[in-house]
């Protein structure tokens, strides 16, 4: 990947100069990722439950597992991709590192609020610290998107198509999330028995997943 921005360009040449400043680089990066992560674990979610942990733990395994094959398969391309260094391997895994982290807090914002929706002690200001969460994963989500178009303009349609491919998926992921929310939440407020809602949810469910897979 060509940076447009050449004060970035050089920066990354500087820190991909040497194994060591890289090794530096990566683990601080991973540092400051997980430090933010876990305040915005604490301050949005609380403490996470076991099945909850287990999950996260889960799909991190997952999405390292899976986004080392593509990367791989990516920079061997040299039709995308021309002159692989470090520098190239620097760029696409912080890049993916960002999205996994966004993608884990996205779906354990689902995790919970499926559970909160089955438990009748649940209050009002933890949906809205949940959501709010929620919000900030989308939002989030879409400024990374722009970012790739400001910083990556010009490297080609099929880069930025694949950095971006994974934020679409996170959008829809979020979408998903918060139109069951707005179905249960229609539930609660609806006098009787809404028997049409496992109706409904099966059809988001459908729709969005169907959008994904067709993606």
């Amino acid at each position: 990947i060509v940076s447009r921005s050449k004060n970035v360009d050089d920066a990354v040449d500087f820190l991909a100069s040497s194994k060591f400043s890289l090794l530096i680089l990566v683990v601080t990066g991973y540092n400051i990722l997980f430090l933010l992560a876990k305040i915005l674990q604490i301050a949005f979610l609380g403490k996470l439950r076991d099945r909850e942990e287990k999950k996260v733990l889960h799909r991190l395994r997952m999405f390292v597992i899976f986004k080392i094959g593509f990367i791989a398969c990516v920079l061997q391309d040299r039709t995308i991709i021309q002159d692989t260094d470090q520098k190239e391997i620097l760029v696409w895994t912080a890049w993916f590192s960002v999205l996994g982290v966004l993608k884990v807090i996205g779906l354990l914002c689902r995790d919970r609020l499926d559970f909160m929706s089955f438990s009748p002690a649940t209050r009002w200001p933890d949906y809205a610290r949940v959501l709010s969460l929620l919000f900030l994963v989308l939002a989030f989500t879409a400024l990374w998107s722009v970012f790739c178009f400001v910083l990556f303009g010009d490297t080609g349609m099929n880069v930025l198509l694949l950095l971006n491919f994974e934020c679409f998926i996170i959008s829809l992921e979020c979408l998903q999330t918060l139109m069951k929310s707005l179905l249960h939440f229609y539930d609660l407020y609806k006098s009787g028995l809404w028997e049409a809602r496992s109706t409904w949810t099966f059809f988001v469910d459908l729709f969005l997943e169907g959008v994904g897979l067709l993606c």
